[in-house]
């Protein structure tokens, strides 16, 4: 993660509290802080400050970004020592109070001593709020992340929750854990259903925002239409935005109508996670990020999920058009064993059915068996299936048979040992009802001859060049379309190399101004396996990059469909923040 300049406090936010019954007002008086340090430490471009989009609701609303390890690594990061006398925060613990579940926020468990990370951790779980924005809150008001010797008073004042700059706390409120936990009980709340009074920044909708909080000065009050409920959110807590000398002066002050906290909210976010307003479904491995695509994107009480291994594509590439066409998630596991994150997922999801996808040696017995006390019914005769086959081909011959009638409409087909051309491939094959079935770049093997002659397809679409699936294959493929020949019956889609590939095969399917685009790395699977039956099921393109750029083909591709959002598959490992803020700038 990229390190951000600690920022100077002079002032502190004011809100008023309330219980769901009644909405509260933010105080026009309130100031905030305006300035930061080491400016060349803090790699955002101000150029990107979007005043109607500062931060994404995948982003803002995402109570599990971080875990308590990952939460304590970024402290420690932060503040490699602290000054000797004092406590840093990634040292601070307090006892925490019981807090019951209301409309707003889930329980919350007090405790004896609990770590700082602890806390954040777990106050962005009950109320659904991120850990990234808590962390980002707290540096924001207090500079507390990055402060090498804090005092009491700001632990005590640590995000300004109702304290007023120039009086004490409200005693209901005071210390580290009630300020955190009630900030974001209240940021959840200007977007819950129990708000019914805090409703004039409409999202979708023009409103007037004022540069400074001094009436007296007759500072402008431009219109910005707001896109989502975290910038609602944030306008809510913090109801100014900057003005043109506070962006010219970016990490400085900028005129007497200048007010800072939104500025710094999204210079802080962007410097430290990268882009606010591109999505990231992640995890620390695989898994996790298997588990974390699923919990973004399926309710509880799923019809069904399948299950495939974690480590061969093969499997669950044949088997994402299935889930994507049936709204299902794809879990990731091991061979013998259900990784934790995956038992957490399914825990949750509680399925009225799994499908395992390939044989006994890509998901043991062990683990079917493990699977099934997961499902609603698990005394159900067919509560856990199987569809395998003795390879990668006869599986993927076996999960089009059980899923598609003959007399498809098309057919996808794609080299089964390699996945690039298939990842980009198989949202579209979900989202058209069509399966995609695996060659070798030089023949058809019998199983999926067998199938083919079976669906009768009315056409067939190659993905990937000759290098991948030979003009041979291509003839030998014209025979089993069921109506006479013609020029498009067998076409392709490909490219240079799988970047643009990827490019083509999202072009012949998506227009222009699609609602979201899923972005992977072509040069690795894991994540996808899981991102494509989501996009498939939201009908929209997988486009792959490197990890640390954009290839041009994919740059011009995105800048055709214009999307609204755009979620990344898989952790800053896979794709690199930088990536996500060269991302960010072909958003609508």
């Amino acid at each position: 993660m990229a390190l951000a300049a600690g920022l100077v406090a002079i002032g502190l936010v004011t809100l008023q509290s309330a219980p769901p019954v009644r909405a509260a007002e933010p105080d026009a008086g309130q100031s905030y802080l305006d300035s930061a340090q080491g400016t060349e430490t803090l790699p955002v471009y101000r150029a990107d400050f979007r005043a109607g989009n500062l931060i994404s609701d995948g982003n803002f609303y995402n109570g599990s970004a971080l875990s308590e390890g990952e939460v304590q690594a970024f402290l420690d990061d932060q503040v490699p020592a602290c000054k000797a006398g004092f406590t840093c925060l990634k040292s601070f613990v307090q006892s925490t109070a019981n807090e019951a579940a209301d409309v707003v926020c889930g329980a919350y468990d007090g405790a004896e001593n609990e770590p700082s990370a602890r806390i954040i951790t777990k106050v962005g779980r009950a109320c659904g709020i991120s850990q990234q924005v808590l962390l980002v809150l707290l540096e924001k008001e207090q500079g507390l992340v990055s402060d090498t010797w804090p005092i009491k008073d700001q632990y005590d004042r640590a995000v300004g929750y109702k304290c007023p700059g120039d009086k004490p706390c409200d005693p209901k409120y005071f210390g580290f854990f009630q300020q955190v936990y009630n900030a974001a009980w209240q940021f959840k709340f200007y977007s819950s259903p129990a708000n019914s009074t805090l409703t004039y920044f409409p999202v979708g909708e023009s409103s007037d925002i004022r540069y400074s909080s001094d009436e007296s000065l007759r500072c402008d009050r431009p219109a910005v239409t707001i896109r989502n409920k975290a910038t609602a959110a944030l306008y809510y807590y913090t109801p100014y935005q900057p003005n043109a000398p506070a962006l010219a002066n970016f990490f400085t002050e900028g005129d007497e109508c200048s007010e800072y906290g939104n500025r710094n909210f999204w210079a802080i976010y962007n410097g430290w996670f990268g882009s606010s307003i591109v999505d990231r479904s992640a995890g620390p491995d695989r898994f996790a990020a298997s588990a974390a695509i699923s919990r973004a994107n399926f309710a509880p009480g799923a019809p069904v999920v399948y299950v495939a291994n974690g480590f061969k594509f093969p499997d669950a590439l044949s088997g994402a058009p299935v889930a994507g066409m049936n709204k299902a998630p794809v879990l990731l596991v091991n061979s013998d064993v259900i990784p934790a994150p995956i038992a957490t997922e399914l825990s949750r999801l509680r399925p009225g059915k799994i499908v395992i996808l390939g044989g006994s040696v890509s998901v043991s017995m062990a683990v079917e068996s493990a699977l099934k006390p997961f499902v609603r019914t698990p005394t159900s005769g067919d509560s856990i299936t199987r569809l395998a086959g003795a390879d990668r081909f006869e599986a993927s011959a076996a999960i089009s048979a059980a899923s598609f009638p003959a007399d498809v409409q098309v057919v996808y087909v794609a080299n089964g040992l390699n996945f690039p051309d298939a990842l980009s491939g198989a949202p579209v094959a979900g989202a058209n009802g069509a399966p995609v079935l695996l060659v070798t770049a030089d023949g058809i093997p019998a199983p999926i001859a067998t199938e083919l002659t079976r669906l009768k397809p009315g056409k067939i679409v190659i993905l990937g060049g000759p290098a991948s699936v030979s003009m041979a294959v291509e003839s030998a493929l014209a025979p089993f379309i069921r109506t006479t020949i013609s020029a498009d019956s067998v076409t392709r889609l490909t490219g240079a190399d799988r970047f643009e590939a990827s490019a083509t095969i999202s072009k012949a399917n998506f227009a222009a101004k699609v609602p979201v685009v899923y972005v992977s790395n072509g040069s690795k699977f894991p994540d996808a396996l899981s991102g494509a039956p989501v996009a498939g099921m939201n009908k929209a393109p997988v486009l792959l990059v490197t990890s640390d750029g954009v290839p041009a083909s994919i740059a011009t591709e995105l800048a055709r469909l214009k999307p609204a959002r755009i979620v990344v598959l898989g952790g800053a490992a896979s794709v690199s923040e930088a990536v996500t803020t060269q991302l960010s700038r072909y958003i609508l």
